[in-house]
């Protein structure tokens, strides 16, 4: 009998587990969505703010454990390629300084000139790695601080995309960095003998529970709304205080 862990997959465990997170955090921000649409007394704004708080807490910390657990996925992904594609392995090689190897080019120069071998446009690679990579997984993985939203003092203006930010971790914008990935994904596949099908995505979104498409405008900002509920609430007990006053007076 072969051992399970002996032919584990942790690009696609990770890439589908990094998916189901991300079903996580879309459900808190629909269930919020729900919320803002029903027709509320106004005593009952506070209960509803403390509730859309809730959910936006649900959302970005699924949010956070999604970005890493697919960003696992796209580092396995190039890892494993590379060594199959020996032109690729050179021409990565020959670009690196003292004669380094493959593995130690950085995680955008592997997939970037590996796409620029096999003749694949960088556009969705980039667009990855700027949101996914550089924007969160970067947030999470080497914060300048533990607390989200606090700032050291010592931190110098280049360590700003390190300092840990929650409000980062949006459902819509985390969909948008997923999808450019696996695109980038699908196109390297293709080129290098394993095709996914054309509506690999698609796919993915059915095993994951996610939509097909996103819109960002349709998903609301949480915290906004969970504000603007409480600041409801608190104006209309002013209100009805100093209706009260005048009453007495």
């Amino acid at each position: 009998m072969v051992p399970p862990e002996y032919d584990f997959d942790i690009a696609k465990f990770c890439g589908l587990k990094g998916g189901e997170m991300l079903s996580h955090a879309y459900q808190a921000v629909c269930e919020g969505k729900q919320l803002i649409e029903y027709n509320y007394n106004a005593l009952d704004y506070q209960s509803v703010s403390i509730e859309l708080a809730s959910k936006r807490k649900n959302e970005f910390q699924f949010c956070i454990q999604a970005v890493i657990l697919f960003q696992v996925s796209m580092e396995a992904i190039i890892n494993q390629v590379i060594p199959t594609q020996p032109d690729t392995k050179a021409f990565i090689e020959a670009s690196l300084k003292k004669k380094k190897k493959w593995y130690n080019a950085t995680f955008k120069d592997k997939w970037c000139k590996t796409l620029e071998k096999q003749k694949i446009e960088l556009e969705n690679f980039e667009k990855y790695h700027e949101n996914i990579y550089q924007t969160l997984r970067n947030n999470v993985v080497h914060p300048s601080h533990r607390y989200s939203g606090e700032k050291p003092e010592e931190l110098i203006s280049s360590d700003e995309k390190f300092i840990f930010s929650a409000d980062k971790f949006i459902f819509s914008n985390v969909y948008s960095g997923f999808k450019n990935g696996w695109l980038a994904f699908a196109s390297l596949s293709q080129a290098v003998g394993y095709p996914h099908d054309n509506n690999s995505w698609d796919i993915y979104c059915d095993i994951c529970h996610l939509p097909k498409s996103v819109v960002p405008e349709e998903y609301p900002n949480l915290t906004e709304k969970s504000n603007f509920f409480l600041n409801e609430y608190m104006n209309h007990i002013a209100t009805i205080n100093n209706i009260r006053t005048e009453t007495f007076l």
